[in-house]
């Protein structure tokens, strides 16, 4: 099949992560993929050398005309079988293409579990009969689909997937980390208020006065506020904010554990790769987390928002090397079985075959 892949993102975030991961699956098994981005993305520079072909489109609103009168013209030049958009003005374009006469079944994801707004205009959006199919990460993402309206039988639940041989050279690593003081606990996301970088400081300030030698590791971009708070809380000697970074893997095989305290979350690529490192794990019991993390046994959930119940869960596993190596391996296993990407690139091929009428 021929697949167009559209999205607005500019940065390197976990859904143009996930969108590379699985262009490049759906190209190893034989589909012909383009994306379709913003001249300033990232996505112009990292799809090349993958052999995936880039378009460029402004994707400036969900209503941009202009954009979606190019694409239009484009996908009628190209005669994409798929179209499948990963965030919000790419969907909007890709739609208003649609009823400009482009071609190809539109497929669109949703990654997050905000609510989708009640006005005509979103639910038209996300319930036009121009949409072949409708992917949530997480049955919390499906949920707030039928929130919408949308019906059932139009919705498809398909997680994230990883590659997992970089993330299991970590875990090769990583098993010689001794479970003892000095600990360092990560967690990775980019700096914004539902991901919970505050309750993770808060959490600190506890967790120091069991363990002072420990490090807490900041990942991700937009850190620049983090610095401010761990200040003002006179954490910043025990705190490391290295800012976006491209060796992750590399990174996770120095911590012990890697926590997710957001206050939502569709599905948190991060914990799915930091268990398939083989790092312990724990998340607030939100969103598409708990359908990562089964609590108590392939790691530890929190209540949302809960700063002390966090730091009590960490101190739990620093507490206790036995039960933080039993939700490792657990995790470790679970993650393997559930999130392989070329599984996950399997379903997606399946979906397409049958939105586009694409022969076996």
């Amino acid at each position: 099949m021929k697949i167009l892949f559209l999205s607005e993102s500019t940065a390197s975030t976990g859904g143009t992560r996930q969108l590379l991961l699985l262009a490049s699956a759906l190209s190893a098994r034989g589909h012909r993929l383009t994306v379709a981005c913003r001249p300033a993305s990232v996505l112009n520079s990292l799809c090349p050398p993958l052999g995936i072909g880039t378009v460029n489109f402004d994707f400036r609103s969900d209503a941009d005309v202009a954009s979606a009168l190019k694409l239009a013209a484009h996908c009628r030049k190209e005669r994409y079988d798929v179209l499948q958009t990963f965030h919000p003005r790419a969907h909007g374009a890709a739609l208003a293409a649609k009823y400009l006469g482009a071609p190809g079944a539109l497929s669109v994801r949703r990654g997050v579990i905000f609510p989708i707004p009640r006005n005509p205009f979103s639910r038209f959006k996300y319930n036009s009969a121009r949409i072949s199919a409708l992917i949530a990460v997480s049955e919390a993402v499906r949920t707030e689909f039928l929130k919408a309206g949308v019906e059932p039988s139009r919705i498809a639940v398909i997680p994230p997937g990883i590659e997992q041989s970089e993330w299991k050279e970590a875990a090769e690593a990583r098993s010689a980390l001794p479970w003892a003081p000095p600990f360092r606990i990560g967690m990775i996301a980019h700096f914004a208020p539902f991901k919970g970088q505050d309750l993770m400081l808060q959490a600190a300030g506890t967790v120091l006065k069991s363990y002072a030698n420990t490090r807490f590791v900041f990942i991700g971009r937009g850190q620049e506020e983090l610095r401010s708070l761990a200040a003002a809380a006179g954490l910043s000697g025990s705190v490391e904010i290295l800012g976006p970074r491209g060796d992750v893997p590399a990174l996770i095989r120095s911590l012990h554990i890697v926590a997710a305290p957001s206050r939502q979350e569709g599905v948190p690529n991060t914990l799915i790769e930091a268990q398939t490192a083989g790092a312990a794990v724990i998340g607030a019991r939100v969103g598409g987390i708990p359908e990562v993390i089964t609590d108590g046994e392939t790691g530890l959930l929190f209540p949302p928002g809960d700063a002390d119940a966090l730091a009590q869960a960490l101190l739990r596993l620093l507490g206790d090397g036995r039960l933080a190596g039993k939700l490792s391996a657990a995790g470790k296993s679970s993650s393997e079985k559930r999130f392989s990407m070329p599984a996950i690139a399997a379903r997606f091929e399946e979906l397409y075959r049958r939105a586009s009428g694409a022969p076996r």
